[in-house]
């Protein structure tokens, strides 16, 4: 209801009239105007109605309604009644609300104020109104009917007061500068809080020496007093006051959480002034400069330069490389720091600079010096190309190099020879000997009077030195012929001597001097062999610079010659040098003369990323059974023809003679013959004597009639690589039957095809079209297979359904806990977690896809595709390789952290529920999984396990032998018929479940719950730790495994615990995939997991150290190391010391006739004989070493190889 103020005469028609409304919106008065119904603008109101020119300023606003001011409210009315008196009849109605009619004004209360104070709630400044008053704006409150307006509020203080909570940095300016102003105005706006600018934190840096610093620590305020500003990071609240400062739990460091005096030296100053300075530098007083001077922090990007310098020794040039670690604008000689390296310290001080360790080692990729300058050849430096494994550089500093140019001949020598000289490069020059011996003679001469007491030994014939001699008689200080009129050689004796062949050979006093220089006339007819005595002689002399006469260059291409003259020269670097070294007169000009570019030629692995096949894949499908689906096309599987660029290699002629001499021998039988043990890494027909190969045949032809006796594993590889090259088969499906029936029959004997066969068979059935699901296949051997190269391939063929029957050796592969080495695990519990950790996964998933309609595998997908490109049958002699190519898309889940992270979760949740149900103890630790996952995990094992893990009997083994003494009962008898006067034969059985023991027996499981696992990988953290950090692991170990804080703190005085803990929890993590050290309250603890194996490593906490560190390897390692083949060696030392290994990688292969691939399975299967893993991951191209060996990999390669 309104009241009109209207004129007295209004038309009937109200469409063109128009409004002027004064009403209430919300918490505000309006003013708005209408023609008839319809908004118009105000202005528009005001251009056609003559108003007081106050009301018309108020209507000036191009809008259909303006805000109006209490303060104005009173005169606004007045105005409107003015005017609907005064306008002309039915040109303007005048609507005020009856809210508006009540609204009075009056004085401000006395009682009334607006109180600031803090708001725990929201963490900032609220403003707090008496009840039911609103602050309309412009320094206007209403109360109900009521408002009344403070006077001396300007625009400043408007925009404060419309504020209902204050944040972030306009909290310190209201504090000290707004509500002053206003107590000062004396209005009525107060607040209690305070600012004070003295911080929470006081640190006084007390005394800096060049090892140590001391602090004084003072906490002002309690830590649990202080409320934190979130707007405004380093404030806080407390006790009604605002301050600036620091928690003591955002620092993190256990020793600056209390008041006192603190005495900080090596890592842990360097570790203050790291991660703690910048936090309270501008809380700190005291010899701050001092500080900052006396210990900087070197943090900057690390660079490693080699620096190529030219010295020289005695006048012949000398070029060194000098390793040097470049931190901006600081530069440090390796040399300087790789010693202090060996302390294992997380810093290293230079100077007053703190380097840190990790920066280092990410660069120092040598490991074959100790930092010392490097010997570079120089053809090294002039194509810029230092040899990998030298190192690899950031940046290699080169020297400038002129090369000796000249117009003519003479001129060129000359230049050529001081050139050699300047850089020590042996070398010489073709020409006639005439010009060339005046040369020489002349540089001798000069090389002679700046170096007085060096010694030059020219070597030729007797009319080429009489040549020399004639030219300088008087330079010439003895010759040496062989005859008893030869001079004795004095050991003072220096300057140009000469000597015969002859004399070489007869005198041996002349290799027992260092010479300077050694110069040999006509050097390609002097020595034609390396059978020669001039040339056993030659080669053991000590000499700084070889250079030569040369009548021709063909030596250059005469293979024997050349390797005989570069022998006795020194040359390192083969033709790369001659290039360099040797001067041809007749064949190269000498104006404008450039250095050739030499393009290196090298093997190169055409599937640069294949994925070698050699992993163990056990399967036990039933060939028979197998129904006929999955077409190749719907695996996403492409099969190519297409070379590879090997095959005209040594190793595949090799492998196409083995088809060919197979196909040969395809029906070839033996009548009988006697067992012949046969032992090959790669065994063929011709790695076999004639013995061995009759028993091969014979053998062969027993398997063909279904009986399976014992043999060597080399025969049967044999076997199987006539398989894959479709030998003694009658079709691809009969060929599949019979690789798959042979490698069920001998798998349990010989582990090795378990590494191998099943990616055989899956490459038979692809490359031979066989109508065969090998998925299945792969599901139901992956158990077997840890090793497998595809995990990735696989994931796509589970269904939701199918997860909870993956297999646990599948799930280890995308979970970075070595969930097989725990000990929960491989104690009497790994039916169980088998069981209820795939069970766990796809509960999870059912629970993901519920919520968010996508499962584990689709939420925690890669973005990106990953191609791999296979030759098939990798690791087997294989005739057709070149024919075909596999190419499969993949998704690389294995290699996405956020999926690998969960999935770890949900095991580790899983067996620590397991464990809790078992009580056993002890719980994984590192892992973080959100509060409903763990509830579903914990509801299924509570509903669905419990029962039978609580009452699950031990572990019984009973062995039926009956069914085994018939078996080979009847295989005897089989073998009798066929062998008659042969030696017996201990037959394999050919059904899986046959064993070959004999005597029966019943083993009762009584393992017990604490059985210690292998404590190795406990050895292998304890070996990586720091003495600190095992100082602390002792001290927790003489406590009980458990430590106060207070404790640990008074007894490793100076040291941050808190960074121990979480490097020791970083390696043990990366080794065992769980957490070594909790803290608990106020205590550190040793999980109980780790307990008895630390306790029995005790006493190597006191040995285990860079002192002993020739001997700190486990036992399984050093029987790896000597278990390595030459070459083997040589790819894990690429592979550990080059950034970029493929190049040296293909080298080595190319040498022994090998592929990469085969290369890598090789070293793979002897790590998995002897530590029980692989250490090289397949799936990577270039070869990458498995996390969690790296380092003592390194240390072995280091320390043994």
């Amino acid at each position: 209801m309104v009241n009109e103020l209207s004129p007295k005469s209004v038309k009937s028609c109200d469409d063109d009239l128009y409004q002027l409304h004064l009403c209430k919106s919300r918490d505000k008065v309006i003013l708005r105007a209408l023609k008839g119904s319809t908004p118009v603008k105000l202005s528009l109101l005001a251009s056609e109605i003559i108003l007081p020119d106050k009301l018309r300023g108020l209507l000036k606003k191009d809008k259909e309604y303006t805000v109006v001011n209490l303060q104005w409210l009173e005169n606004l009315k007045k105005y409107l009644c003015a005017l609907t008196e005064n306008s002309p009849e039915g040109m303007v109605k005048v609507v005020i609300s009856k809210e508006i009619e009540a609204l009075k004004r009056q004085n401000v209360p006395q009682s009334f104020n607006v109180m600031y104070s803090w708001s725990e709630y929201n963490k900032g400044i609220g403003r707090q109104l008496p009840a039911e008053v609103i602050y309309c704006g412009k320094g206007c409150f209403k109360f109900k009917n009521y408002y009344w307006i403070i006077n001396g509020v300007d625009e400043e203080d408007d925009r404060w007061l419309r504020k209902e909570y204050i944040h972030g940095s306009e909290i310190i300016d209201f504090i000290t500068n707004i509500l002053p102003k206003w107590e000062k105005q004396s209005l009525p706006y107060i607040s209690k809080i305070k600012y004070v600018d003295e911080s929470i934190l006081d640190v006084v840096v007390k005394q800096v020496c060049e090892e140590s610093i001391e602090l004084l620590i003072n906490w002002r305020v309690n830590s649990e007093e202080l409320s934190c500003i979130p707007s405004l990071p380093g404030y806080f609240f407390a006790d009604g006051i605002i301050m600036p400062g620091i928690l003591p739990k955002e620092l993190g460091i256990e020793i600056l959480k209390k008041s006192g005096n603190y005495i900080l030296k090596g890592d842990s100053t360097a570790v203050f002034m790291k991660e703690i300075w910048p936090k309270i530098s501008q809380y700190t007083k005291g010899d701050v400069d001092a500080l900052l001077r006396m210990h900087k922090v070197v943090s900057e990007h690390c660079e490693l330069v080699l620096s190529i310098r030219r010295l020289e020794k005695n006048g012949i040039g000398r070029i060194i490389g000098i390793p040097k670690f470049v931190f901006n604008n600081l530069i440090v000689k390796a040399k300087d720091i790789l010693p202090k390296l060996n302390n294992k310290n997380r810093f290293i001080k230079i100077d007053s600079n703190w380097i840190p360790v990790e920066n280092i080692k990410k660069v120092w990729k040598l490991g074959n010096n100790d930092g010392e300058f490097i010997e570079i050849e120089f053809s090294e430096v002039a194509e810029k190309r230092i040899s990998p494994l030298k190192g690899t550089w950031n940046r290699v500093e080169y020297p400038n190099i002129n090369l000796p140019y000249g117009e003519e001949t003479r001129s060129v020598i000359a230049r050529h020879i001081e050139f050699l000289r300047e850089w020590g490069i042996p070398g010489g020059v073709v020409c006639n000997l005439e010009l060339c011996s005046k040369v020489f003679l002349e540089a001798f001469i000069h090389f002679i009077r700046k170096n007085p007491t060096a010694r030059i030994l020219v070597i030729g014939k007797k009319n080429e030195l009489d040549l020399v001699y004639e030219k300088g008689p008087y330079v010439v200080n003895a010759m040496y012929e062989g005859t008893k009129r030869d001079p004795q050689l004095r050991n003072d004796m220096t300057g140009l001597i000469m000597a015969t062949p002859r004399a070489i050979e007869e005198y041996e006093g002349l290799a027992e001097v260092e010479w300077d220089i050694m110069c040999i006339l006509d050097a390609n007819n002097i020595v034609k062999t390396h059978h020669s005595k001039l040339y056993r002689i030659l080669t053991k002399y000590s000499v700084g610079m070889v250079i030569g006469h040369f009548s021709s260059s063909d030596f250059l291409s005469r293979q024997v010659l050349y390797n005989t003259i570069s022998d006795i020269f020194k040359v390192k670097n083969g033709k790369t040098a001659w290039k360099y070294g040797l001067y041809d007169s007749e064949k190269i000009e000498t104006k404008n003369q450039k250095v050739p570019v030499v393009l290196e030629n090298s093997l190169q692995e055409v599937s640069v990323n294949g994925i070698p096949a050699s992993k163990n894949l056990p399967v036990t499908p039933k060939p028979e059974k197998r129904e006929f689906i999955r077409d190749i096309q719907e695996l996403n599987i492409c099969v190519t023809s297409k070379h590879t660029g090997y095959i005209q290699s040594d190793y595949y002629e090799k492998a196409y003679r083995f088809l060919e001499r197979a196909r040969s021998f395809e029906h070839y039988k033996a009548d009988s013959a006697k067992y012949v043990p046969f032992s090959c890494e790669w065994p063929t027909y011709d790695s076999m004597s004639i013995h061995q190969r009759e028993w091969y045949f014979w053998w062969r032809e027993q398997v063909r009639m279904g009986l399976y006796l014992e043999t060597d594993l080399s025969y049967v590889l044999v076997y199987i690589y006539e398989l894959v090259n479709l030998v003694g088969v009658s079709d691809p499906i009969d060929g599949y039957e019979k690789l798959y029936t042979i490698w069920e029959i001998y798998r349990n004997k010989y582990l090795k095809l378990d590494f191998h066969l099943l990616e055989w068979i899956m490459d038979y059935i692809i490359i031979n079209d066989c109508p065969i699901d090998f998925i299945e296949i792969l599901k139901d051997n992956i158990s077997r297979c840890p090793y497998f190269h595809l995990p990735d391939f696989l994931i796509p063929y589970y269904t939701d359904e199918e997860l909870s029957k993956m297999s646990t050796t599948l799930i280890a592969r995308f979970i970075d806990y070595p969930l097989k080495k725990s000990k929960f695990y491989t104690g009497i519990h790994q039916e169980l977690l088998d069981k209820y950790i795939p069970r766990a996964i796809a509960e999870v998933n059912f629970y993901l896809k519920d919520r968010f309609g996508k499962g584990i595998f689709e939420l925690y997908k890669p973005t990106k595709f990953q191609k791999i490109i296979r030759v098939p049958f990798q690791g087997a002699v294989y005739g057709r390789r070149g024919e075909k190519e596999l190419t499969a898309t993949v998704i690389p889940y294995s290699q996405h952290g956020p999926l690998r992270e969960f999935l770890t979760s949900v095991v580790k949740h899983t067996e620590n529920k397991i464990r809790e149900l078992k009580k056993f103890s002890g719980k994984l630790q590192g892992y973080t999984l959100e509060r409903d996952i763990q509830r579903i995990i914990d509801k299924l094992i509570q509903k669905t396990a419990v029962s039978e893990i609580m009452t699950k009997a031990k572990p019984k083994i009973n062995i039926d032998t009956s069914k085994v003494k018939q078996l080979i009962k009847d295989s005897d008898q089989v073998c009798e018929k066929l062998i008659s006067g042969l030696e017996e034969y201990e037959t394999v059985s050919n059904k899986p479940e046959e064993v070959s023991d004999i005597e029966e027996y019943t083993i009762d499981g009584v393992i017990s719950e604490d059985t210690l696992t292998d404590s190795g990988d406990i050895y292998n953290i304890l070996m990586l730790l720091t003495q600190d950090e095992k100082n602390l692991i002792k001290i927790l170990l003489q406590n009980g495994f458990e430590a106060e804080d207070e404790l640990i703190v008074n007894q490793m005085q100076g040291i941050f615990i808190e960074t121990l803990i979480d490097h020791i929890n970083e390696i043990s993590l990366d080794i065992i995939g769980d957490m070594l050290v909790s803290s608990k309250d106020s205590s550190k603890v040793i999980e109980e997991d780790y307990r008895e194996e630390l306790l029995s490593l005790e006493d190597y906490l006191n040995v285990i150290n860079e002192e002993n560190e020739a001997d700190g390897l486990p036992d399984e390692w050093k029987e790896f190391k000597t278990r390595l083949t030459d070459y083997q060696i040589q790819t894990l030392k690429a592979i550990v010391e080059i950034e970029e290994p493929m190049k040296e990688i293909n080298k080595i292969c190319e040498e022994n006739l090998i592929m990469p691939a085969m290369l890598i399975d090789s070293v793979n299967e002897v790590a998995v004989e002897t530590i029980g893993d692989i250490i090289i991951d397949p799936d990577r191209l270039p070869p990458l070493i498995i996390e969690g060996t790296v380092e003592i990999l390194s240390r072995l390669v280091k320390i043994y190889l």
